[in-house]
């Protein structure tokens, strides 16, 4: 186990090792959900606390749909009455010390922000990864968007993205994939778009009165 974990974080950490592993899965996705279903990314906040979900989605035409790590880190969380908590699923946890909160200024040399959290087990199939716990007593602004990028500084020069590694032992293969998008207190209709770069409302169709009635709640 100890060999394991450690193989993790050098392939997460060290950009020379990285870098004759890396794969690419551009259908593959980092995103914030609004459940655990993985299926909505966009939700209210009506009440003081609030729990959203980071979760990895496979592309269902590869040959791999699972992951031992995973790198990336969280942008644009609304000001909050206490630091937002991040809580790392089934055992895993995070190399080194830094926040899973992008930097503020993404172009500085010294840019540091996001996570690389790493299991020492397989974890098989879509899945939620990290849930994060927001609480508040003011409201939220509307058509707020949350925003998977990737970690600062990245593992690998040649690939700043979002990553994870795949289970196929013992080569753990680097692989990029998307980081996806979440809107909190949307004001526009599922398959509607807000903020720039736009953030798509995606999820199963709401019927158009339903989805008013909960929009004017937080206008």
């Amino acid at each position: 186990m100890k060999k394991l974990l450690l193989l993790m974080a050098m392939l997460l950490a060290l950009p020379g090792l990285a870098l004759a592993q890396v794969q690419s899965c551009p259908d593959c996705v980092l995103g914030i959900f609004d459940a655990e279903d993985l299926v909505h990314n966009y939700g209210t906040f009506g009440e003081f606390t609030k729990t959203i979900y980071i979760g990895i989605k496979y592309d269902p035409n590869t040959t791999f749909d699972s992951c031992t790590g995973v790198e990336f880190s969280v942008q644009g969380l609304p000001p909050l009455l206490l630091p937002p908590s991040f809580n790392i699923r089934n055992g895993g946890f995070a190399v080194g010390t830094q926040t899973p909160i992008t930097p503020a200024d993404t172009t500085a040399m010294d840019a540091t922000g996001g996570w690389n959290v790493v299991w020492n087990e397989c974890q098989p199939g879509n899945r939620v990864v990290v849930e994060i716990v927001m609480v508040s007593f003011d409201p939220i602004p509307n058509d707020t968007v949350i925003r998977v990028l990737r970690k600062w500084p990245q593992s690998n020069a040649e690939t700043p993205q979002v990553l994870f590694t795949q289970c196929n032992s013992p080569i753990y293969t680097l692989t990029t994939m998307k980081g996806d998008c979440y809107v909190l207190n949307p004001t526009v209709n599922p398959g509607e778009s807000v903020g720039n770069p736009p953030c798509l409302l995606k999820g199963d169709a709401v019927e158009a009165t339903t989805w008013s009635g909960i929009k004017s709640l937080f206008r």
